[in-house]
């Protein structure tokens, strides 16, 4: 193995950018792999610490790379040697009969979302290579709509600026296609947001991003898949009051109903039990200071979905002429 030096003798290192192009993994992916799979150590440089690559770092991650692309889940390979690495490839070329894992790759399924990419991939899509649109969408209301029938490899989301609310936003999607891996292109977001997108496993493009790169980003998204991400809490002030008091419950509940699969009873039940949880959460807040955030989380989400089932018993009862008084 030859390995490159700088002018002073010193082993050369690569910019995050130029390893990229040498290794053909995505520098949002390889960043993901980093902090998933401590696949790799890269120095730091100068007042913004960037991230810089040696040789072996290159060598090393090029048969991560063409593994992944035959198949193997990179959590197996992160932690093999360069020799090991080798072998493993070796193995594959002698044993492995010809299959799916060693012919050439599937196109990428892709669905995309936004209005000027949804309007550029309707004029230029074939000039996505390895890649089959399967759906372009300017809404998301549109998207939603049609999600159940896509079942795309990846989600391509094009938004002009990134909100703290945009990781749930792209999960929800996600979880409506039953797909499990994101790409999202954006103009102007903060580094938090970012980062927080990235440790979900989102890959995150700046725009402006050209077909090629987003084709070859398509094909590293299928390497990460996306974690579930949680909403962020309903402010405090925002928690949706109770419908019914603990006496209307009862008599709910209490009531002879002609729904014989007695639907009120039951959401009696459920609506009661969140209503226990909610309040177990709120409390927590206040007795564990350490935790509060996850029990405001906690407490947030429980209120709107106690407030969800209070709308359904609502028109049950309604609907079964049922009073609660």
């Amino acid at each position: 193995m030859t390995i490159l030096t700088s002018s002073s003798g010193e082993p050369a290192l690569f910019s995050i950018g130029v390893f990229a192009k040498l290794t053909g993994i995505n520098p949002g992916t390889l960043r993901i792999w980093e902090r998933r799979y401590k696949i790799a150590t890269p120095a730091r440089k100068g007042a913004r610490e960037r991230r810089m690559y040696s040789q072996s770092d290159v060598d090393r991650l090029a048969l991560v790379k063409a593994l992944v692309d035959n198949g193997h889940p990179v959590s197996t390979l992160a932690h093999l040697s360069v020799d090991e690495l080798r072998a493993r490839i070796s193995m594959v070329s002698a044993h492995e009969k010809p299959s799916a894992a060693m012919q050439p790759a599937r196109e990428n399924r892709i669905v995309v979302l936004g209005d000027g990419l949804a309007i550029r991939l309707a004029e230029h899509k074939e000039r996505l290579l390895g890649v089959e649109v399967c759906g372009i969408f300017r809404s998301a209301a549109e998207l939603d709509d049609k999600a159940k029938t896509l079942a795309p490899d990846v989600l391509v989301i094009e938004y002009a600026t990134l909100q703290p609310e945009t990781p749930a936003a792209v999960w929800r999607h996600l979880a409506a296609m039953g797909a499990r891996h994101a790409i999202v292109i954006y103009g102007f977001g903060a580094r938090q947001t970012l980062q927080e997108l990235e440790r979900a496993g989102i890959l995150c493009l700046q725009a402006p991003a050209n077909l090629n790169e987003i084709a070859r980003a398509c094909a590293s998204a299928r390497g990460v898949a996306v974690t579930a991400i949680a909403e962020n809490p309903i402010p405090a002030a925002d928690i949706p009051p109770r419908r019914f008091s603990p006496a209307q419950l009862v008599r709910i509940a209490a009531r002879a109903t002609p729904v014989k699969c007695e639907c009120p009873h039951h959401l009696v039940d459920l609506v009661t039990s969140l209503i226990a949880f909610e309040t177990y959460s709120s409390e927590c807040e206040n007795l564990y200071p350490h935790d509060f955030e996850i029990h405001r989380l906690l407490h947030s989400t429980t209120a709107a979905a106690r407030a969800l089932l209070e709308a359904g018993l609502a028109q049950v009862i309604e609907a079964e002429g049922i009073s609660p008084d």
